[in-house]
């Protein structure tokens, strides 16, 4: 599902009576959170204040936070998309594994009890943080959280909101929102946004090495990105809009100093609610704001010719010849896979796959070699996407279970594998799925979904 249910911090302090906290530590990060909005402010429809509230605080281990909980929660690291699943099973009143639970480092009765008491709460809040956000399944984390919050409201009203690590965080996220769509991981190269997280987001260009220059406008990324995407910034040409010197501007080439957005120059800030908070300068200052430096450069690169010639006057042939090496990255072929083609018959017959221009050809001449040795090859016709199997992409998968008879003849072969307990379908019958859309999909053969790698 798409979307969020939210409020403002402002809604929260007046009605919120549970409040949960997910991969935070407010008390240490957001030192003022629990004083002004939450758990110890007297609002409107709680004016008994923290007598009035329940808050319960899930994480991987004790932090100072905890002192302020009624309920402590303690989960295994990377176990939280498993717990947020079984959470959303019991609210619709679903049979769950005790098992399962158990691998999690919690019990099936502190999970039902978490259950009853937010269908008791008359408006419920969770907060998450990047000790959700930032560790294993990610964006699906999250994802996943924003869904327990909306089908909540089925028995009571909830909200979710994530504790932003920043100011201003949410700005970027709102600009990307309204003037393309997506809020994140969003592509324009091609002249019109594409979302895809994971691809498109900037840890993972950076941490893979995709791009041959960074533009870096308001943030760090120096001090909170992997090394791998700390080596790719100190690696290519790296231009940093900054006030001050940062651990990215030591990495750049070219560090451009500005003025300090809401002291020297004026603007919008937005609260992590994503209320929007006009900015009015106070001190003067000699530098440029960000925007005109961003104009400046904008009007520049105006006035230069293009690199390459137009595509509509140059055969196909010679668009592949004047490309670059990095253009040339598109030209792809697929080895030794087990390929499986509906659309053209194929089951299981182990050839080559080659790609140029997104589009499956007969044969490629340089451009990327893919070893698919030992895996299964879903041609396509439009791009190529390597699927990891596992709690994130479950989540992912589980929204149209009747998928999975899509490739029912092939379940009991060796090479597929199974969903779990019918709830999803299988990576195989995914895949399957994908190829009558135009995607070739490469994945692992009988692998269990949740132990691939």
């Amino acid at each position: 599902m798409g979307g969020k249910v939210s409020c403002t911090l402002g809604e929260v302090k007046n009605r919120a009576d549970f409040i949960l906290y997910w991969g935070g530590n407010p008390a240490e990060c957001h030192p003022r959170h629990f004083t002004k909005y939450t758990i110890m402010q007297k609002g409107k429809f709680i004016p008994e204040g923290r007598k009035g509230r329940t808050m319960v605080l899930v994480d991987i281990r004790e932090t100072m936070s905890v002192k302020a909980a009624d309920i402590f929660l303690q989960v295994r690291p990377g176990k939280d998309f498993e717990v947020i699943t079984a959470l959303r099973a019991l609210v619709k009143g679903n049979r769950v594994d005790t098992a399962l639970v158990e691998e999690t480092g919690l019990k099936l009765e502190q999970l039902q009890d978490l259950v009853d008491r937010m269908k008791r709460c008359k408006f419920g809040v969770i907060f998450f943080g990047m000790g959700l956000s930032m560790t294993r399944g990610k964006h699906m984390n999250s994802a996943a959280v924003l869904t327990l919050a909306a089908e909540m409201n089925a028995f009571t009203k909830f909200v979710a909101m994530p504790m932003r690590g920043h100011g201003n965080v949410a700005g970027a996220d709102m600009v990307l929102r309204w003037t393309t769509g997506y809020p994140f991981g969003v592509n324009l190269c091609r002249g019109f946004p594409r979302f895809n997280p994971g691809e498109f987001s900037t840890v993972d260009l950076l941490v893979r090495g995709d791009i041959d220059a960074a533009f870096v406008l308001g943030a760090d990324p120096g001090a909170t990105m992997p090394q791998p995407g700390i080596d790719t910034l100190a690696r290519v040409p790296t231009i940093v809009l900054d006030p001050k010197v940062t651990h990215t501007s030591k990495l750049a080439r070219v560090h451009i100093t500005t003025s300090v957005t809401g002291i020297s120059s004026p603007g919008t800030a937005y609260r992590m609610d994503e209320v929007p908070l006009p900015l009015r300068p106070v001190l003067k200052s000699p530098y440029p704001s960000d925007e005109e430096v961003v104009k400046r450069i904008i009007a520049a690169v105006e006035k230069k010719t293009a690199w390459l010639p137009k595509t509509d006057t140059m055969t196909s042939k010679a668009v592949l010849t004047h490309r670059t090496p990095r253009e040339r990255d598109d030209m792809l072929r697929i080895t030794g896979g087990k390929v499986y083609d509906p659309a053209n018959g194929i089951n299981g017959e182990v050839r080559d796959i080659c790609m140029a221009d997104g589009k499956i050809v007969a044969n490629v001449e340089g451009g990327r070699t893919i070893d698919a040795n030992g895996m299964i090859i879903f041609p396509g016709g439009v791009d190529i996407h390597t699927h990891v199997a596992g709690a994130a992409l479950n989540f992912a998968r589980a929204l149209t279970p009747e998928n999975q008879r899509v490739a029912a003849k092939f379940l009991h072969t060796k090479d597929t594998r199974l969903g779990i307990g019918g709830q999803t379908p299988t990576t195989f019958a995914t895949g399957y799925l994908y190829a009558g859309m135009g995607y070739t999909t490469a994945i692992e053969a009988a692998v269990p979904v949740l132990s691939a790698k």
